[in-house]
Formats: C-alpha cells, sequence, structure tokens
C-alpha cells in the first residue's frame, strides 16, 4: 500500500467534465465521506507509477493548498 499523502481518491460515476474536481487527497482520500470513491496510490515503492494522477495531485496542491497560478509562477520538478 502507498503513503496516506500520496493517496487519490475520485468519483468514477461523474462524468469527464467534472471529473478533474472531483477528486480527494491524502488524508481527505481515506476519510469515510469519500467512501465511494476509487481509491489509486500514483506512487509506489517511491516511484511515480501513474503520471495522470501524479499531475492531479500537483494541480490540487498548487491551487488548493499554495493558492497560486501556476502560469504566475515557475516549478521545478527533479527526478532522482
Amino acid at each position: 500500500m502507498g503513503s496516506q499523502s500520496s493517496a487519490l481518491r475520485w468519483n468514477a460515476n461523474t462524468s469527464s467534465r467534472i471529473e478533474d474536481l472531483d477528486f480527494y487527497i491524502g488524508d481527505e482520500a481515506l476519510s469515510p465521506s469519500a467512501a465511494n470513491y476509487a481509491v489509486k496510490y500514483p506512487i509506489r515503492h517511491g516511484i511515480v507509477e501513474d503520471w495522470d494522477l501524479m499531475e492531479r495531485f500537483w494541480e490540487q496542491c498548487i491551487f488548493k493548498y499554495l493558492r497560486a497560478e501556476p502560469e504566475d509562477h515557475y516549478f521545478l520538478l527533479l527526478k532522482s
């Protein structure tokens, strides 16, 4: 099982237009309020296995937690 911080959970029954916004990350993804959502772990054993989910994770972190517009800031992601 992956780490809790990398857990993503989203509603597979939503339309494709809403799907990009209808998901939870981390502790929220593992909470009872998200019980009807599918759980995915984009990172396994320290390696990103699902880059699309990882991109969703980064987007939500930038918008929701940093409250920043990606167009206004530069982000550098490194693979070690």
